[in-house]
C-alpha cells in the first residue's frame, strides 16, 4: 500500500508539472476548448462531428483516449486534450512514451522544449508496425517538426531514424517500440497509428 501511494503521488506530481509547463508554452499549446485562433475559419465545421481542436471527430478522439488509457499510457491520455489542431492532423502516428519514461526524463527537459518534443513524437503519416517494418534501417521518417512529409534514406534533425528492424526488435533513434499498434480499429480508420515506446526520442 505504501508503494502504491508513492506511485500515485509521483504521477500526480508529474501531471501537475507538465500541465503547468503547458500553460507557459506559446500558441502551439492550448487549453481544451480554447479555439480563438480557429473560430473564424472553423465555425461551419464545428457545428457537427468535428472536434475543432483536433481535426478528428469527437467519437474518434474519445476512442483514442480510451485506447491509450486501456494500454497504460495515462499521462499522454491526460495531456492530449491540451494540444491544438496544428499538432493533431491525420494521417499521423503517435509515438507514446510510457508513464515511467516520462517521469524519469522530465526533470532533464526544459519547459521551453516541450512543444518541440511533442511534435517530434508525431510522425507524418499513418504507420502501422507492418508499414514501419517495410522501412530499412537508416530511413528517416518525417515528424511534425519536419518541413517535408516524405521519408528518405538520409538522416534528418527533424525526422526520426529507423535504428533497428528485426523480427524481435524495432527501434527509432535507439528507442524500442514496446507496445505496437495500441490504438484500435476506430482510431486506425481515422488515419492514426499509435505505438508505445520505451523512452523519449531525442
Amino acid at each position: 500500500p505504501t508503494h502504491h501511494g508513492f506511485f500515485l503521488c509521483r504521477r500526480f506530481e508529474l501531471l501537475l508539472l507538465l500541465l503547468l509547463a503547458f500553460h507557459a508554452l506559446p500558441s502551439s499549446i492550448a487549453q481544451p476548448g480554447n479555439n480563438n485562433n480557429n473560430n473564424t475559419n472553423n465555425t461551419t465545421n464545428n457545428t457537427t462531428n468535428n472536434n475543432n481542436q483536433f481535426g478528428i471527430s469527437n467519437a474518434n478522439f474519445r476512442a483514442l483516449l480510451q485506447d491509450l488509457r486501456g494500454n497504460g499510457f495515462l499521462t499522454t491520455a491526460t495531456l492530449l486534450p491540451f494540444l491544438t489542431i496544428s499538432l493533431l492532423t491525420p494521417p499521423m502516428t503517435l509515438l507514446i512514451p510510457s508513464d515511467a519514461a516520462l517521469a524519469a526524463n522530465l526533470s532533464s527537459i526544459a519547459p521551453i522544449q516541450y512543444a518541440s518534443i511533442i511534435r517530434y513524437h508525431i510522425l507524418r503519416g499513418n504507420f502501422s508496425l507492418e508499414r514501419l517494418r517495410a522501412l530499412p534501417v537508416g530511413t528517416s521518417i518525417p515528424t511534425f517538426l519536419s518541413s517535408s512529409s516524405s521519408s528518405s534514406s538520409s538522416s534528418s534533425s527533424s525526422g526520426v531514424q529507423v535504428t533497428a528492424n528485426t523480427p524481435i526488435r524495432y527501434s527509432l533513434n535507439g528507442v524500442d517500440i514496446v507496445k505496437p499498434d495500441v490504438c484500435g480499429r476506430i482510431v486506425a480508420a481515422a488515419g492514426i497509428a499509435c505505438h508505445g515506446i520505451g523512452g523519449i526520442l531525442i
